[in-house]
């Protein structure tokens, strides 16, 4: 059974990954905004956010860091 940081550390990864998406930002620009301390109360509290859906977890992160789109275009082809 995964230990409580890793599950932890795979949600605050993956919401930075979602988001980053979402909002066309690199993930590197998406920690940058969040900042340190906002970083760090994800990880606290992430099984408690894990409680709610991404999406509306990832909705409340962007309007309380005021994140505008970006405009970073993915390379993937589907």
């Amino acid at each position: 059974m995964a230990r409580k940081n890793d599950n932890d550390l795979f949600f605050t990864c993956s919401l930075i990954e979602y988001i980053g998406r979402r909002a066309k930002r690199t993930r590197r620009k998406v920690v940058d905004i969040f900042g340190k301390e906002r970083l760090k109360r994800i990880y606290e509290y992430a099984e408690v956010f894990y409680c709610e859906s991404i999406e509306k977890v990832a909705d409340e992160f962007i309007k309380e860091s005021k994140m505008t789109e970006g405009t970073f275009v993915s390379n993937i082809i589907l």
